[in-house]
């Protein structure tokens, strides 16, 4: 059998952020769009952001604010079990901070990025 993409570990600014399963990742980059002139289609190119949606774990010690502060611009890595690995030299954080708390204590985190360098 074949190995299929299950679990993927998430740095940001080098720290190991623990995350739950679940998460999705968009790959930005250069995407075609449809161009109608007369009764023909061409195609025009545009640059489309990278997204990456996780649920991170809260643990004690961790300085919510400053970690995921919204001035924040830094590297950004996915690595994926099967191999892959997605590097933005420079992500930010989007959107809200919003703390869910008791059983399913998270936090959950959108990153957004460029165009993302695969190794």
């Amino acid at each position: 059998m074949a190995q299929v993409l299950g679990i993927i570990d998430l740095y940001w600014g080098g720290s190991r952020i623990d995350i739950k399963p679940g998460g999705s990742v968009k790959l930005g980059g250069m995407i075609n769009s449809p161009v109608i002139y007369g009764q023909q289609v061409g195609r025009a190119q545009k640059m489309a952001h990278s997204e990456v949606n996780v649920k991170a774990i809260v643990k004690a010690g961790i300085t919510v604010t400053d970690l995921f502060g919204a001035s924040r611009e830094q590297q950004l890595q996915v690595s994926c079990d099967t191999g892959q690995t997605f590097v933005w030299d420079t992500a930010f954080r989007q959107g809200e901070l919003d703390i869910t708390v008791g059983d399913n204590s998270e936090i959950d985190l959108k990153f957004v990025g460029g165009t993302p360098m695969e190794t």
